[in-house]
């Protein structure tokens, strides 16, 4: 979720509000005025001068690449909008609400609408405020249905519905972008096996894995519905053996996971900054002339010490 927000974020509008307010001070203070040529901070500068200066002259071009790209999301969006309010009618037109005499084989103290009807998959969960779960008519069994229902309450007492109307909305913001589909089928699984995981902590004895094994199995043949699979996991043999695989392990986060994840994070961080350096906003200009005048001031100053030394 991390990594896909961080899509969102305008590094380089970070990055140059931080530096002008920094620049300013050492300005005012006359601290960057002072720099040596030839030292690490005109190195610095001059490379990031030249990279501003080369990257800006495709700017214009790039700026309205995106924008068309970014509207072409946004409109793709729209449409899934109204596609996922035109399915979740059509879901309530062929089904109907859940026999009341079932209810003692569940606890929902939200009161979530729950309605039953032929389905594809053993149980869903649609809408943004007020969700509704759908069960497929073949869960008749009360162990079978008691864990249909509490696998997807937990997802509504985790909301995991508004994160996929998140992870929708970016993944059509980003269409263009395979490292954003690959973050969100990641993310979508990790989804699914959370909820399966707080799930088997409320059953004893594995008795979840069982239950969600045999339900599984028996809806092994049956067709995904692709009638509307943006809000929705697709459910394959693989995801279904990772799920079961999932709990039937115990996972603990060891010092190689931890020490991974922070080089990982330090790399990720180095990237962005090297990218927001090298990214040039319409307000970059100030940044360009600032870095110009330091350039340009140490080397007036490396010219005037080389004629007072000949003069000596």
């Amino acid at each position: 979720m991390i990594s896909l927000t961080s899509w969102l974020v305008p590094w380089s509008a970070v990055y140059s509000v931080f530096k002008s307010a920094f620049m300013n001070v050492d300005i005012q203070n006359n601290k960057l005025l002072t720099i040596d040529i030839y030292s690490l901070d005109y190195i610095l500068i001059t490379l990031e001068y030249y990279i501003q200066k080369i990257t800006s002259l495709t700017f214009s071009g790039a700026l309205i690449t995106a924008v068309f790209i970014t509207m072409l999301g946004v409109f793709w969006f729209v449409l899934d909008l109204f596609q996922s309010r035109h399915f979740h009618q059509s879901r309530i037109n062929n089904s109907k609400i859940i026999d009341t005499n079932l209810s003692i084989v569940y606890d929902n103290p939200k009161n979530i609408e729950i309605r039953v009807g032929n389905f594809s998959s053993p149980g869903a969960i649609t809408g943004f405020l007020k969700p509704k779960i759908w069960i497929d008519r073949s869960i008749v069994c009360p162990n079978k249905l008691k864990l249909v229902l509490l696998h997807e309450l937990k997802h509504i007492q985790q909301n995991d519905h508004l994160w996929m109307w998140w992870l929708a909305m970016v993944q059509r913001l980003f269409w263009w972008n395979p490292i954003v589909h690959y973050c969100i089928r990641k993310c979508k699984l990790e989804l699914e096996l959370s909820c399966d995981e707080q799930c088997d902590l409320e059953l004893p004895n594995k008795s979840y894995v069982v239950g969600l094994a045999n339900i599984l199995i028996n809806h092994a043949k049956a067709q995904n519905d692709h009638r509307f699979t943006l809000l929705n996991i697709k459910h394959s043999k693989k995801l279904n053996v990772q799920r079961i695989e999932r709990l039937m392990i115990s996972c603990r986060l060891k010092s190689w996971h931890r020490a991974t994840c922070f080089t990982v994070g330090m790399l990720c961080v180095t990237a962005v900054l090297s990218i927001a350096i090298a990214t040039p906003l319409c307000g970059s200009t100030i940044n360009k002339s600032q870095n110009y005048l330091l350039k340009m001031t140490a080397e007036k100053k490396h010219k005037d010490n080389c004629v007072e030394n000949k003069v000596l």
